[in-house]
């Protein structure tokens, strides 16, 4: 009856492994679909924004990258382009009122929430 009983755990515990390992292959599956759709959608609109304000467009992404590195350099990008943005609003660009609305020059505290009654 000892042997069976290890026979059960070792079985439980490899198909706890199994699970695990397909789990984690799924999540791996989900967060390169994410990547690619924002390889997809987002990145060449950055793109297009950085090379109409440097006139230098930034180099392709890697297509062997991870998702990880794909959405990493995306996010570089929009934090490039949004200091950009940011510097020309201090240097006093008032065209555009509604700029200091969506886009704040310095970081606003989260506001204090209300109590319920």
């Amino acid at each position: 009856m000892n042997a069976t009983l290890w026979w059960v755990l070792a079985g439980a515990g490899w198909l706890v492994a199994v699970v695990l390992a397909l789990v984690a292959a799924r999540q791996q599956r989900r967060a390169m679909a994410i990547a690619l759709q924002v390889r997809a959608r987002i990145e060449p609109l950055l793109r297009r924004r950085a090379s109409e304000l440097d006139g230098d467009p930034p180099g392709a992404s890697d297509p062997t990258a991870s998702a990880e590195a794909i959405v990493e350099s995306s996010c570089s990008l929009a934090d490039r382009l949004a200091a950009r943005e940011r510097k020309q609003v201090e240097l006093g660009d008032t065209l555009n009122i509604g700029a200091s609305d969506t886009m704040p020059l310095t970081p606003t505290p989260a506001p204090s929430p209300t109590p319920k009654r």
